[in-house]
C-alpha cells in the first residue's frame, strides 16, 4: 500500500491534559506504522505557549488515527479554551527513522478547542469490551487512575 500524501486534521479535543488529534487521509494511501504529530498548546488566560508531541503505533495501514499528545498544564480545567497549532506530522514504519510530512494539508491545523474533563472526550459504552467483567476497570483504566492519584 503506498503511504498518504494528503490528509485532513479532522478533529482536535483536549482532555485532562492531553491534545488529542484525528488525522484521516484524503487519497487512496493510508498510514504507516508510526504516525508521531507535534503541536504548540496555549492554555486559557496565558500567551505561554507549552510543547503538545504524541505517537501512535498501531496505525499501520488504516486511513484515519487518532494521536494523543501530553502536554503539562498544571491548573487543567473543563469547559475552558486552548489554542492549538500542530506543527509536525511525521511518519515511520519502524519508530527509529521518521519523515516529516510534506503532503496536502487539509483541515484545522490550529485553532481554538474548548476542554473536557473525560480523557479525550470519549464516552464509556455500555457493554464492556471482551474479556472484562461488566463493572470492572480494565488494565487502562487502572493506570490511568493511579497516575491521576498520583497527580491530585
Amino acid at each position: 500500500m503506498l503511504t498518504t500524501n494528503k490528509i485532513k486534521v479532522n478533529k482536535v479535543r483536549v482532555g485532562d491534559p492531553h491534545l488529542y488529534v484525528e488525522l484521516q487521509t484524503e487519497d487512496t494511501g493510508t498510514f504507516p506504522q508510526y504516525v508521531q504529530v507535534q503541536a504548540t498548546v496555549t492554555p486559557p488566560n496565558t500567551s505561554t505557549q507549552t510543547s503538545a508531541n504524541g505517537t501512535n503505533s498501531a496505525a499501520n495501514g488504516s486511513t484515519d488515527v487518532t494521536v494523543t499528545c501530553s502536554f503539562t498544564d498544571g491548573t487543567f480545567a473543563p469547559n475552558q479554551p486552548f489554542q492549538y497549532n500542530i506543527t509536525s506530522v511525521q511518519f515511520s514504519n519502524d519508530g527509529k527513522i521518521w519523515t516529516t510530512y510534506g503532503g496536502t494539508q487539509d483541515g484545522s491545523w490550529s485553532g481554538s478547542v474548548t476542554s473536557s474533563s473525560v480523557p479525550g472526550a470519549v464516552k464509556r459504552d455500555a457493554t464492556p469490551p471482551a474479556g472484562q467483567v461488566s463493572g470492572s476497570p480494565s488494565i487502562w483504566d487502572r493506570i490511568l487512575l493511579f497516575f491521576r492519584s498520583l497527580f491530585s
